[in-house]
């Protein structure tokens, strides 16, 4: 809404950035440490942190020390975007996040 000119107290928010950058930060050095990091498929979870990380880059930009991490989710997104589950980008029944939409979305006889 703030960038709609709506005057919004975002101090909780930038709060609570550093928690989150390390938290993302240790969730990147467990994928460091399986066999084919370069083959992880980002998460929704990984897609929303970057999606709300977005909106406070001014407020807080992205510590040196957390750069390395966003660096890496932002290039797996770009490679395997499309295999992200639960994009809610994609209206797609058949969607793994919506359950046995086989069996639900089934045509009569």
């Amino acid at each position: 809404m703030r960038h709609m000119g709506v005057d919004v107290d975002v101090t909780p928010a930038v709060k609570s950035l550093g928690a989150l950058d390390a938290w993302m930060e240790q969730h990147y050095r467990s994928i460091l440490k399986a066999a084919h990091p370069e083959a992880y498929i980002p998460s929704y979870t990984d897609a929303f942190y970057l999606y709300g990380r977005s909106f406070f880059l001014k407020d807080r930009p992205i510590a040196k020390e957390n750069q390395a991490a966003v660096d890496f989710f932002l290039g797996q997104s770009r490679k395997f975007w499309v295999q992200v589950d639960c994009r809610q980008s994609q209206a797609d029944w058949r969607s793994p996040c919506s359950g046995s939409a086989t069996k639900r979305h089934r045509r009569r006889s």
